[in-house]
């Protein structure tokens, strides 16, 4: 269940309270890093002359055939059969060297089509740290001040138990 319906199941004041606590929270901290910098970017980067443009496009596309190479078996024995490898393919006339992905190729080599996540779990070591009924209880918390009204704290005792050293402080 998202936040979304279980709002829609609070009785209609608390609802609209919650969404208009909800509009006052500015968009820089609504929307979140990842959206601002991919907005700067796309605000730059309408600008850029074809040759940039190209140039981003083939740097991505390294990295996209490289993550291929690497974790999907289906495209490791492609390339291996050409006798290639993702650097081998320097302009977008290269990709010609590539076989197209068909609707009869996924069907026959579905299994092979499934990237290997196995290496990223272990390369990047994330595990969460809290639970989503534990998130929910913070955010009720943080929007219940932001409202002026006395929290329930179990938001609080959550971030001080699972974060201590972090840069929030909570009494």
């Amino acid at each position: 269940m998202n936040i979304k319906a279980i709002v829609k199941k609070l009785p209609y004041p608390i609802e609209q309270g919650l969404k208009y606590v909800y509009g006052s929270i500015p968009y820089r901290f609504r929307y979140g890093k990842v959206f601002w910098d991919t907005y700067n970017f796309l605000q730059e980067s309408q600008w850029w002359s074809r040759e940039k443009l190209e140039e981003y496009q083939m740097q991505q596309l390294e990295l996209l055939l490289r993550h291929a190479y690497e974790n999907v078996p289906y495209y490791r024995r492609v390339f291996n059969e050409r006798g290639l490898k993702p650097k081998d393919i320097q302009n977008f006339d290269d990709f010609k060297k590539l076989p197209y992905l068909t609707k009869e190729i996924v069907k026959k080599n579905y299994e092979e089509l499934i990237a290997d996540s196995t290496r990223a779990k272990k390369n990047f070591a994330w595990q969460r740290k809290i639970k989503f009924k534990e998130l929910v209880r913070i955010m009720v918390d943080a929007d219940m001040q932001k409202a002026g009204l006395k929290s329930i704290g179990e938001g609080d005792k959550i971030l001080k138990e699972k974060f201590p050293e972090r840069w929030w402080k909570v009494d």
